[in-house]
């Protein structure tokens, strides 16, 4: 029955960080900064910083995805 526990948590903990991952507005907080910052400077960060961000974010969001999956065949297995 812990092992059971333990699984809910984990998917749930899964479930709950992937929907903070896509909540999480940086698009919207960065366009809106840019209104105010608008040189070379504000470019770089972009390019060097929030475009890798939200690459990783991406990936990150796939690979719960696919971890999620891989713990409810197991589940199914396990039944």
């Amino acid at each position: 029955e812990d092992a059971r526990a333990n699984e809910v948590d984990r998917a749930a903990l899964l479930k709950a960080f992937r929907a903070y991952l896509e909540s999480n507005d940086l698009q919207a907080d960065w366009d809106q900064t840019r209104q105010c910052w608008n040189d070379a400077k504000a470019l770089e960060f972009e390019q060097r910083f929030l475009h890798e961000l939200t690459s990783q974010v991406n990936q990150t969001i796939a690979a719960l995805d696919a971890l999620e999956r891989v713990l409810q065949q197991i589940r199914r297995d396990c039944e």
